[in-house]
């Protein structure tokens, strides 16, 4: 079965110089694994401390991110099989009504 990783992290790391990196500081703080299939599938709300999220897709899919998100093939961005992505969601407790949606693609 394919699977949409969803991590999310409250920061972004920093190296020496304080330059941030596109990469989530660990330890995370929650992950939800989405099977990837022919119906749209949204994950749980994102925690209110989350401010991005890492994607990673098994197989090729189309993301959707909203409130109460539907993944479709007309209104989704699309993800290449093992494609990883970080995006940044909104921050203060608007964060907790995020979710995403993955639905299968060719």
């Amino acid at each position: 079965m394919a699977i949409l990783d969803v991590v999310e992290y409250q920061f972004l790391v920093q190296d020496l110089n304080y330059s941030r990196a596109i990469a989530g500081a660990e330890p995370n703080i929650g992950i939800q694994q989405l099977a990837i299939g022919a119906g749209s599938v949204p994950s749980a709300a994102f925690q209110d401390s989350t401010r991005f999220v890492r994607l990673h897709a098994d197989a090729p899919c189309r993301v959707l991110f909203g409130a109460n998100p539907t993944a479709a093939a007309g209104t989704s961005f699309r993800l290449a099989a093992g494609q990883t992505e970080y995006f940044g969601v909104r921050g203060n407790s608007s964060a907790s009504s995020l979710k995403v949606a993955v639905i299968t693609s060719t």
